[in-house]
């Protein structure tokens, strides 16, 4: 018994023309995974997280307490009119970073600006000094 031998680079054979026929709406609807850069800074009072997160606006955006750590999430979706909505890209993250016991949680405050996300934690132990 003999086998049919197969070519896959066959004549007329494109792997993306295949792709693209037959997947290239449901691969448009996966959102890009986004990885932003994160630096932090400590000093006596504070612990400042800096995430650049650029082409995202303040409303795709969302920082919560989850347990003892603060989460920063954030996705945008690809629009589908106008200049401005054509040009942005879909995508999305996850970040979460876990917090040392002298952080005062109900003290964070977040702020954006010009494509970067701050998120400033107090520390406890100044609470008390400044009051």
């Amino acid at each position: 018994m003999t086998g049919t031998k197969w070519s896959l680079m066959g004549k007329g054979f494109n792997l993306d023309s295949i792709i693209e026929a037959n997947e290239k709406e449901k691969l448009g609807s996966v959102p890009t995974i986004v990885i932003p850069a994160v630096s932090t800074t400590e000093d006596d009072e504070k612990i400042v997280l800096r995430l650049e997160v650029p082409g995202f606006r303040r409303e795709d955006l969302h920082v919560c307490m989850v347990g003892d750590a603060v989460q920063v999430r954030g996705e945008v979706e690809a629009g589908s009119g106008g200049d401005e909505q054509a040009r942005r890209q879909q995508g999305i993250f996850v970040r979460s970073f876990v917090l040392p016991p002298q952080v005062d949680e109900g003290g964070v405050r977040t702020s954006y600006e010009a494509g970067v996300l701050m998120v400033v934690m107090p520390k406890r132990g100044n609470m008390s000094a400044a009051a």
